[in-house]
């Protein structure tokens, strides 16, 4: 039986989630639920995951353009602690599709990958 390669060094995850209260009603966009579905996600690919790499912010309806939790986590990959920005979805990044690719690109130009917990 052939072996995993383990030649390549474990990515270094960071958990994202945004959402306009700690509890939403139904619970499926919580805080919480949102961090246990990255987890997991996290564990499946093997990614390595510190609790000071969960990232998360409370905003005030759909746009909020004051996100300090997403600046410091720039900062972050920036002095190369993470490898890679794990979200529940990608609409939970931001509520708008263009605000989305361009902030993938940015974060892709400090060279960290964004990855989707759930697929829509």
């Amino acid at each position: 039986m052939m072996q995993p390669d383990r030649s390549e060094p474990l990515k270094r995850a960071a958990i994202y989630t945004r959402s306009y209260q700690l509890k939403q009603l139904g619970g499926t966009n919580s805080i919480q639920t949102q961090i246990d579905l990255c987890k997991a996600y996290c564990a499946q690919h093997s990614y390595t995951l510190s609790e000071d790499q969960i990232y998360y912010e409370i905003g005030e309806g759909t746009v909020d353009p004051d996100r300090p939790e997403l600046e410091r986590l720039r900062r972050a990959a920036q002095q190369g602690f993470i490898d890679v920005l794990v979200v529940a979805s990608l609409e939970r990044l931001t509520r708008d599709a263009r605000a989305d690719a361009m902030l993938i690109e940015q974060l892709k130009a400090i060279d960290l990958a964004t990855e989707a917990a759930e697929k829509h």
